[in-house]
């Protein structure tokens, strides 16, 4: 079980937590409006940390005990399987064989290493500089990618896009290019992906017609384990402190 909070504009949101630094975040003073939980102008949102450590932001920052911390980062993701009823914003698991690629999504670009910023500027061949960083940039290539898997348990027919992230795209390349020219998207084909924690992005029904079934198509994004743990970070946290 997760629980998904809605991020109003007026919130404030700790650099680091923006910046992904932070493994277990605490909220505080939360809206419920109708069924939702929600992040206003008036909630508080800290990065965790033990006690026991030091931080310039501090004011930022909720410390607990060490052993709470401990136990609280250890969690891993628990998510349910996609289903036929599975909606927009759920969190599932997914797992299944490529049958398709969207070639239109297949692409790769520079990026800097340390910042993660693609504004770069080629000053000779294969030597960049970062404008973000101001300097230097140690490149590595990002690449974007989205497949149609066939999973078990689903019937065939329904058709599910999912948007990969950079490791599974990686996964699921070969160890060598094509001349240095790319890869070849038949080279994907076929091969298993997952299991991969994905949010619904979309889930819509196909009615019957001419005598077929029933389909559903459905385009997931697969979302890095932090972002999972996250959720289930939260639920923790909260019950530990209800039950004091």
């Amino acid at each position: 079980m997760y629980i998904s909070i809605s991020v109003k504009p007026a919130c404030v949101i700790p650099l680091r937590v923006s910046a992904r630094m932070a493994n277990v975040i605490y909220l505080q003073d939360l809206q419920l409006y109708n069924g939702q939980l929600y992040a206003d102008k008036y909630s508080r949102i800290f990065a965790v940390r033990d006690i026991s450590s030091k931080t310039a932001d501090e004011k930022f920052t909720f410390a607990v005990d060490g052993t709470l911390f401990s136990s609280i980062s250890c969690l891993q993701p628990v998510l349910g399987q996609l289903r036929k009823s599975s909606r927009v914003h759920e969190l599932v698991t997914v797992a299944g064989c490529v049958t398709h690629v969207d070639e239109e999504t297949a692409f790769a670009w520079p990026a800097c290493g340390k910042c993660d910023n693609d504004l770069l500027c080629e000053v000779d061949e294969s030597i960049y500089l970062c404008q973000s960083c101001s300097g230097p940039a140690q490149v590595y290539t990002k690449m974007s990618l989205e497949v149609f898997i066939s999973c078990p348990g689903l019937p065939h027919h329904y058709q599910i896009r999912v948007k990969l992230q950079q490791s599974s795209i990686s996964s699921l390349l070969p160890s060598t290019q094509n001349d240095g020219k790319g890869y070849e998207m038949s080279s994907v084909l076929n091969k298993d992906v997952g299991p991969l924690h994905c949010v619904v992005l979309k889930a819509r029904t196909i009615p019957f017609k001419n005598g077929e079934e029933e389909s559903m198509q459905f385009t997931l994004q697969e979302i890095p384990s932090w972002e999972c743990k996250l959720q289930l970070q939260l639920q923790e946290i909260n019950e530990m402190f209800l039950e004091d």
